[in-house]
């Protein structure tokens, strides 16, 4: 059997809740603790992506966790880069450990706010409109914002340093630096005179993260500003030049793990690991199955798994994967050996760049 891209979903679909268990009084305590939090994942695995973490977080006592809203851009195709990620707005009384242990997750915010574009003419986003988009999650979310100030242990009282990170999708007739200028004046009025711009990683205590489509504003806090996160989601590419670019993300070998429901005991495949994003998230989840992954490039192998290729890794207490260097067109496999073989590399590849794999899988 092998693994079937997700099907993409729109920004539409209506929000489950997941309430938690216990007496009414019990519930009402939970949610006097509850954040609201922008999730980032697979864009299309939105649905998928709800049901792991619901899975995860509801099945710990006394934990609220209500899927609010998808905020994913409604484009109909897969988008390059964290700008064109899902989005799902979470309410939870699970702590930020707990959330940032879902696999399934690629990063994980304290919500702000969103605004919809109210364009001055026919056009998409100007200066005018962004401004104003901006002024309206300012102007209505005052009192989240002071939430997640005591979130990350800040104070508008006290002395300190901000940075606006703006990540685009779409086509806009501005710079992301030029954007991230115009939000930081209306954040900086709202912060007040304690507090500086300063965009040097390290030296600010506070990222005000913007994503924005052709429709829509959302604004989030990064809970970890001196982490690089955008470096560390796109990775670093390998020392190969043939396999650069082509390493999936964490979660996004994750969603793909968890659309193939694995059974304990089977056995998968994936012909073109690369770094075996696949495979170890699978051992990760799974750890009464098998998992096997091949690439051409035997440095990759060598370099990306601990110990060397074809020495089998055990990890999360007995899950099991198996590397060795192969031809994908030519695997060393017998007949009905396999449960799952996965063909979903490229599809990691069109989901993190936005590029098309019909033509390939034409050829394959």
């Amino acid at each position: 059997m092998m693994l079937s891209p997700p099907v993409l979903r729109s920004a539409t679909v209506a929000p489950r809740c997941n309430p938690c268990k216990g007496a009414p009084d019990q519930r009402v305590h939970q949610m006097e603790q509850v954040g609201e939090y922008l999730l980032l994942c697979v864009a299309g695995a939105e649905k998928t992506v709800e049901d792991a973490v619901c899975r995860a977080l509801v099945g710990q006592e006394g934990n609220v966790v209500e899927c609010l809203q998808y905020l994913s851009p409604d484009t109909g195709e897969p988008r390059p880069g964290l700008a064109g990620s899902g989005k799902l707005l979470l309410r939870t009384s699970a702590s930020l450990e707990s959330l940032n242990r879902v696999r399934v997750v690629e990063r994980v915010f304290w919500f702000l706010g969103q605004s919809k574009n109210v364009p001055e003419t026919d056009g998409g986003w100007s200066r005018g409109s962004l401004v104003r988009a901006v002024n309206r999650v300012l102007r209505c979310t005052s009192g989240r914002w002071q939430r997640g100030l005591d979130w990350l242990g800040l104070s508008l009282e006290q002395h300190g340093s901000f940075r606006v990170t703006v990540l685009r999708d779409g086509n806009h007739p501005f710079r992301s630096p030029d954007a991230a200028a115009w939000i930081g004046s209306e954040v900086a009025a709202l912060l007040g005179d304690h507090w500086v711009v300063s965009l040097k990683r390290g030296e600010f205590s506070l990222e005000v993260v913007t994503f924005l489509d052709n429709e829509d504003l959302v604004l989030g806090f990064n809970p970890n500003p001196n982490v690089n996160w955008i470096h560390e989601a796109l990775r670093l590419p390998l020392s190969s030049p043939s396999t650069r670019g082509f390493s999936l993300r964490q979660s996004t070998g994750a969603v793909l793990v968890e659309l193939a429901s694995v059974q304990p005991g089977e056995i998968v495949v994936d012909n073109m690991c690369g770094r075996g994003t696949i495979a170890i998230e699978g051992a990760l989840a799974h750890s009464s199955a098998v998992f096997f992954g091949g690439d051409i490039e035997e440095d990759v192998l060598v370099n990306e798994f601990s110990p060397a290729a074809r020495h089998p890794i055990l990890i999360n207490g007995g899950a099991k994967i198996e590397v060795a260097q192969w031809d994908t067109e030519r695997l060393p496999l017998r007949d009905a050996s396999v449960d799952f073989l996965s063909l979903t590399f490229r599809l990691g590849f069109v989901a993190e760049t936005g590029k098309k794999h019909d033509v390939y899988f034409e050829q394959h």
